[in-house]
């Protein structure tokens, strides 16, 4: 290992856990691997449309809209997507459940 730290904190490892020589060596050569990157899910959504319709609900609600898009990941497992609404008190709140039609006894 070329950096310092690197090498002490190996010696340390090789003294705590007891490491073999080619325990250690397997743990050199994990290290030198370079990390492959994961590769990023597609998102459901375009993101111009994500974009465009967040502003369009900010503009008819009156406040902050964010919209996450939902995400398909290579290995075929989905992430879900998000809609969030900030709201600034319980009357602010009251008037966006009643403009998205939603009725509370």
């Amino acid at each position: 290992m070329d950096d310092e730290k690197e090498r002490i904190l190996l010696a340390r490892d090789c003294v705590n856990e007891q490491l073999t020589v080619r325990a250690l060596e397997k743990k050199v050569a994990r290290m030198r691997e370079p990390v492959a990157a994961k590769p990023k899910g597609q998102p459901d959504l375009p993101e111009n449309y994500v974009r465009n319709l967040s502003e369009k609900m900010k503009r008819h609600l009156g406040c902050a809209v964010r919209i996450t898009s939902g995400v398909t990941h290579a290995n075929g497992k989905h992430t879900k997507g998000m809609v969030e609404i900030d709201f600034f008190n319980n009357d602010d709140l009251d008037r966006i459940i009643k403009m998205i039609g939603v009725e509370v006894d």
